[in-house]
């Protein structure tokens, strides 16, 4: 008769014989893996390997392109620029915290076009109405009463806009004094390249407004819109619609992107406005002010103005050229 302790026996048994299977058979199921792993680390290093090597490649032959265009741009703006804006009044628009990158070499540009760029009128953080003394004062300068600082600010651009784009116009309005008052109350900060004080906006006077996106810091993916980015497309929009002036004679208005360092994405702020079927025929953009080729763009846009018309130049979206069309040769040249 089989008892209770034959069954202990037989299972300890079973279990041990399952056991020693399992230790020898994974045994051998870890040399080969082990081998097939060694294997595919060696192909994963080869890869790595020629990859890396590309790469180089690939990034050597973009600093050349790179350093080729920044010559090539040189070397036009050198030909195309110098006497293409001689006497022509240029004033620089920007937004505090927002500044380009190339605005420096710009105003060069500007000053070997003969241009007269005289000044650059930035929007400071005051316009940003944090407070409610930012919003009383900004209030008392244009005349209103409005508890809304969104409103507020919106009203704020859009009669610096119009004043501004009458008094290029050579028109007379009731806002002519309202850039000065609003530099007066540090709404606005005057930057005169002839060390002047006093803000002096001539008839013809020709406008570039020059912003950049903000820095994300490897915070946001690229794709994502920050709310830093909205809020100056938001003021960039305002402002440019009432530049423009709606169904009123156009301004000479060219609208401006540089890109950051660690966001090369072009056209962030301006694409906007480009996919603006109305607007986008009123005033000329440029996507690339970072770079010598857009600021050439950008002068040769401003000339433009008052010959052949717009125009939205670089390589973002809604880019139609890099540059303006060159003039045709003269006869026999």
């Amino acid at each position: 008769m089989v008892n209770f302790r034959y069954h202990i026996v037989s299972l300890v048994a079973v279990f041990l014989a399952l056991a020693i299977g399992v230790v020898m058979g994974s045994t051998v199921i870890d040399r080969v893996t082990v081998e097939t792993l060694e294997a595919q680390q060696d192909r994963l290093h080869t890869n790595l390997t020629n990859a890396r090597a590309a790469n180089r490649k690939v990034s050597g032959d973009l600093d050349n392109l790179r350093q080729a265009s920044s010559q090539m741009a040189r070397e036009a703006g050198d030909r195309l620029v110098p006497g293409s804006l001689l006497d022509v009044p240029v004033l620089l628009l920007g937004i505090r915290g927002n500044e380009p990158s190339g605005r420096k070499e710009l105003i060069e540009g500007l000053a070997q076009a003969n241009a007269r760029a005289e000044a650059t009128l930035w929007l400071t953080d005051r316009f940003e109405l944090h407070d409610l003394d930012e919003q009383k004062s900004l209030g008392e300068l244009l005349g209103i009463e409005e508890k809304s600082a969104t409103r507020l600010r919106r009203i704020g651009l859009e009669r610096l806009g119009a004043a501004l784009r009458s008094l290029a116009l050579g028109e007379v309005t009731p806002d002519a004094g309202l850039p000065a008052a609003l530099t007066d109350a540090d709404f606005l900060e005057l930057d005169v390249q002839g060390g002047g004080e006093a803000l002096d906006i001539k008839p013809g006077t020709r406008i570039v407004l020059a912003v950049a996106p903000g820095d994300r810091g490897g915070s946001s993916p690229d794709n994502e819109v920050t709310a830093a980015d909205k809020a100056v497309g938001e003021t960039l929009t305002t402002l440019t619609r009432a530049l423009v002036g709606g169904e009123q004679a156009p301004i000479d208005l060219v609208v401006a992107e540089a890109a950051v360092t660690d966001q090369p994405e072009r056209a962030r702020l301006i694409e906007s406005l480009r996919d603006d079927k109305f607007l986008a025929g009123r005033f000329s953009t440029v996507d690339n002010l970072d770079e010598p080729i857009g600021r050439t763009a950008c002068l040769l846009a401003l000339r433009d103005l008052g010959v052949d018309g717009v125009g939205h130049y670089g390589s973002g979206p809604g880019a139609s050229r890099l540059i303006p069309a060159l003039p045709p040769a003269a006869p026999g040249r």
